[in-house]
C-alpha cells in the first residue's frame, strides 16, 4: 500500500483525543450562536455519500460524484479498528493540487458509513498551503456550535490544525496540515487532510472489552 493510502486509513483515534465529549449536543437552534447569520454547518458526509449509508450505497455515490467504477475502488481493513475502508483516487478535487485520496470508513458493528477522509500528499507544499487556506475560509464562513469551532493547535502527529468544528448534530470536521521535519529527506511529504466524522464519542470501532483477554 502506498504512503498516502496508509495515511488515509483511520483518524478516529486522533479525533477522539482532540475533540471534547459531545454528550448533550442538541439538534435545535439553541446549539448555535444566537443572531449568527452565517449558514448552518451540516457535516453529514462528503458529496453524495452520507453517514449511515451501507457500502453498496456509498459505491453508487462514488460513481455519481466522480464517475469511478468498481475497479477503481480499493477495499482495506483497518488493522486495529477493524473498520472496512473504501479508497479512491480523485483528480482535480481542488485547483492546483495533486490527486486526492478519498477514504470512506464503515463502522465495525454497524457496517455503515461513519467517517470520510480526504488527503493530499506532495513533496512540494506549493498548492497545498493555498488549498489549506481555501478550506479554512470555506468552513470559517459556516456556523458551527457556539464555542466549538476554531483554528490553531497541534495534533499528536505534529499536524497543524487548519480548522476544527462541531455542527449542531454533533458531527465533526477537522482540517490539518503537516510538513515533514526534514523536507529534503527522501520521500518527505507535505500532507493536507480533511476528516468528516459522524461522532467521536464511543466510535464504532473494534475495542477489546474488559475481561475478554
Amino acid at each position: 500500500m502506498s504512503s498516502p493510502r496508509r495515511l488515509a486509513l483511520g483518524l478516529l483515534w486522533i479525533l477522539s483525543f482532540f475533540f471534547p465529549s459531545q454528550a448533550g449536543a442538541g439538534t435545535s437552534s439553541a446549539a448555535v450562536a444566537a443572531g449568527d447569520l452565517r449558514p448552518l454547518a451540516n457535516i453529514d458526509g462528503f458529496r453524495s455519500a452520507r453517514f449511515g449509508m451501507a457500502e453498496g450505497d456509498v459505491r453508487r455515490a462514488i460513481d455519481r460524484d466522480f464517475a469511478l467504477k468498481e475497479d477503481r475502488i480499493r477495499v482495506d481493513l483497518h488493522p486495529v479498528e477493524k473498520t472496512t475502508i473504501l479508497t479512491v483516487t480523485v483528480d482535480n478535487l481542488l485547483p492546483d493540487t495533486p490527486s486526492a485520496v478519498v477514504s470512506y470508513v464503515f463502522g465495525f458493528h454497524s457496517r455503515k458509513l461513519i467517517q470520510v477522509g480526504v488527503l493530499w500528499a506532495a513533496g512540494n507544499p506549493e498548492g497545498l498551503t493555498e488549498a489549506a487556506q481555501t478550506l479554512q475560509n470555506y468552513f470559517g464562513h459556516l456556523q458551527f456550535q457556539d464555542g466549538k469551532s476554531g483554528v490553531g493547535g497541534t495534533l499528536a502527529d505534529g499536524s497543524r490544525v487548519v480548522f476544527r468544528g462541531v455542527d449542531r448534530n454533533g458531527h465533526v470536521v477537522l482540517v490539518n496540515f503537516r510538513s515533514p521535519p526534514d523536507p529534503k529527506a527522501p520521500g518527505a511529504m507535505h500532507i493536507l487532510q480533511v476528516t468528516y466524522a459522524e461522532r467521536v464519542e464511543s466510535p464504532d470501532v473494534f475495542i477489546l472489552e474488559p475481561g475478554k483477554f
